[in-house]
């Protein structure tokens, strides 16, 4: 089942590159149980030692699990976020939805 994906750049110079590396992590959630997926690409200050975020925002039923990685580099950013909701929704399946809203990250 496929879900809706929406990317975002903040005071960040996005490409396509970046984009086509999101879009594929994300679709990598597909067999999970996601309904919606808004991901945020934005640059920190400058002076920042990891002057990249990435923040997901995942829909599931019954809740939302909210993850926020920074990096130096934004490809570092998004595979550490993506690893870090995998892992999150891949718990989240073994305890059950019955468990409610999960933590934020």
């Amino acid at each position: 089942m496929r879900f809706h994906i929406h990317l975002t750049f903040h005071d960040f110079a996005g490409s396509d590159a970046v984009a086509a590396r999101v879009y594929r992590k994300a679709e990598m959630l597909a067999r999970f149980d996601v309904t919606h997926c808004r991901v945020v690409v934005e640059g920190l200050a400058e002076q920042a030692s990891h002057p990249l975020r990435v923040r997901l925002e995942i829909e599931v039923p019954g809740g939302e699990i909210l993850i926020s990685r920074d990096a130096s580099n934004v490809d570092a950013a998004v595979d550490a976020a993506f690893d870090a909701a995998r892992l999150r929704l891949r718990e989240r399946a073994q305890r059950g939805p019955a468990h409610g809203h999960s933590p934020r990250d």
